[in-house]
């Protein structure tokens, strides 16, 4: 098979999840990261940011920019591709105005980042929580406004893959920030790819204490390729899921079989 360049654009997407994050907390305006260097008791408001090399208070920063004024927001954890710029630049594409978010780097204690039991409609296994004694994930908490939230769960509740609920009971460290014990969430209550009998951690997510093996997205998409589509071309493979919905819902179907069912004591399903 040869991969027409269309081809090729669509398979990265599939293959670099969850996407290249930065490792510090940034403000996201209209498409770019920018660097929160200090973080104040309010996570825009008090802060320093770093636009074109030059810190400045946030608030001058954004009338700079032109930005308005910022809303009350709700703290939703991004623990797979929404801590990634060039995620959320595609999501919020067709958000009138301009689209402003704040997303700060934590630790969650207690909890991996881990393979879910689906597949995306861009061809990519994506990510969940599972619950792991010994480990700190390296996560992000975006800070939504409601309108904001409101095409977010389009993107994540939409395909009946994911519910939104508060997960609570946590050990969430932030720098400069005071700790939170709860946060909002995206899950999916299908648990875990568990094709061995254990979650696989993703590799590009930074743990101390992992206890499950990692694997990168292209390893993990082989190795649900060998286990419902076996001698299939990996890239035939992802575009199979890709341009066919029924293939790819039955194809989930199948992995869900190798599914490990979610231990979230402290989670409240709110919506999907």
């Amino acid at each position: 098979m040869t991969a027409d360049k269309g081809d090729d654009e669509r398979l990265e997407r599939a293959k670099r999840y969850p996407y290249p994050a930065p490792r510090h907390s940034y403000l996201f305006v209209n498409g770019v990261a920018h660097e929160l260097a200090e973080v104040g008791e309010h996570p825009v408001g008090d802060g320093v940011v770093n636009v074109a090399d030059r810190l400045a208070p946030v608030a001058k920063a954004l009338r700079d920019l032109g930005v308005p004024g910022l809303d009350e927001r709700v703290p939703v954890l991004a623990y797979g591709s929404n801590a990634a710029p060039e995620q959320l630049a595609r999501k919020y594409a067709q958000l009138d105005g301009d689209v402003v978010i704040p997303v700060l780097r934590a630790r969650l204690a207690g909890y991996d980042v881990v393979y879910a039991p689906h597949i995306t409609g861009y061809g990519a296994i994506p990510a969940t929580l599972e619950v792991s004694a010994a480990t700190v994930a390296g996560v992000a908490v975006a800070f939504l406004t409601a309108p904001q939230l409101a095409l977010m769960h389009d993107t994540e509740i939409a395909a009946l893959n994911y519910v939104y609920g508060r997960l609570s009971h946590l050990a969430l460290e932030f720098d400069g920030l005071p700790a939170l014990d709860s946060v909002y969430a995206y899950l999916t209550l299908h648990g875990s790819l568990a094709l061995d009998g254990a979650p696989t951690a993703l590799a590009a997510i930074d743990a101390r204490g992992r206890r499950f093996d990692s694997i990168g997205t292209p390893g993990m998409l082989a190795l649900a390729r060998d286990r419902v589509a076996p001698g299939r071309p990996l890239d035939a493979f992802i575009l199979d899921n890709i341009d066919d919905a029924a293939l790819r819902r039955a194809r989930t179907a199948e992995l869900r079989r190798y599914a490990r069912k979610p231990k979230l004591p402290a989670f409240e399903v709110l919506e999907g």
